[in-house]
């Protein structure tokens, strides 16, 4: 027989799980408290623009003379500056290993967003996404017991920031000139029981309590997705729905961020020929 320990503290014979104290967030709501509809009968959303439709960005490389490649993304109330540095001589002192090793780190600037007490905990978590994102189209081979440090600083946050800082940190690698096997473009998305509505606005990320996000990472050339992440619980048909949609955003901003490389490379390209006139 089992000595009884009188120091621990004996818990109840009988216990009740916690899931039976939760309610379902969509019972008991009243029809006036509920959010607002995503479009409205002519699928228009409320700043104009169909479900399908894409909000403009502004993409820019070498905006950091210091770094090796740099980037600045602004998009949908989301301000992102990306700096890379590297390939170089790992810091730790490890085994010699044929692959090289990818840092991502994502910081919040003091004035990106009002509630800086959840700076710190989506500071790890987007890290962690945006590393996994871009593992798969960095050449690690090339740089063998080196790394590159992706070091990415958010300006402004409206709450969507994962895909603004997969596209600005693949285009500063590629400023960089670090070999990847593509860019890897991002796109995200909102959806409720009736529609899903591509890029989602400021307002419409806000009033998502009771819709879902859906983010994903893609390399188009390679038609594979590298980071995918849903916050909210749909069905298994209804999610396959919204990673198509997103892939179709993607392919879209791939289009943009090409142009923003080519427009970097002749402004890289001009300012060498007028330095070696001043010469």
């Amino acid at each position: 027989m089992l000595s009884r320990d009188s120091k621990r503290i004996q818990g109840p014979l009988s216990t009740t799980p916690i899931s039976a104290f939760l309610k379902d967030d969509r019972e008991g709501i009243e029809d006036n408290d509920q959010a607002p509809a995503l479009c409205d009968k002519d699928e228009v959303r409320a700043d104009g623009r169909r479900l399908d439709e894409c909000l403009p960005v502004y993409l820019r490389t070498g905006v950091i003379t210091k770094a090796k490649g740099s980037s600045y993304v602004e998009k949908n109330g989301v301000k992102v500056i990306c700096a890379v540095y590297g390939p170089r001589e790992s810091q730790r002192k490890t085994e010699f290993s044929t692959q090289g090793k990818l840092i991502c780190d994502v910081s919040f600037a003091p004035f990106s967003q009002k509630a800086k007490h959840l700076q710190e905990s989506r500071t790890k978590s987007i890290s962690n996404l945006l590393e996994t994102a871009l593992q798969c189209a960095v050449c690690l081979e090339s740089f063998p017991k080196s790394q590159v440090e992706v070091y990415i600083k958010v300006l402004q946050d409206s709450g969507c920031t994962l895909a603004p800082a997969i596209i600005c940190a693949s285009l500063a690698l590629a400023d960089a000139g670090i070999e990847t096997y593509d860019l890897v473009s991002a796109c995200s998305l909102v959806f409720d029981d009736d529609h899903i509505a591509l890029d989602p606005g400021v307002e419409e990320i806000s009033q998502s309590t009771k819709r879902g996000i859906v983010t994903i990472g893609y390399l188009p050339s390679l038609n594979r997705i590298s980071c995918i992440v849903q916050d909210g619980v749909t069905a298994s048909d209804r999610s396959i729905a919204c990673i198509n949609q997103c892939i179709n955003g993607c392919i879209r901003t791939h289009t943009v961020m090409k142009d923003c490389l080519v427009a970097g490379a002749k402004r890289k390209e001009e300012l060498a020929k007028h330095q070696s006139k001043l010469e």
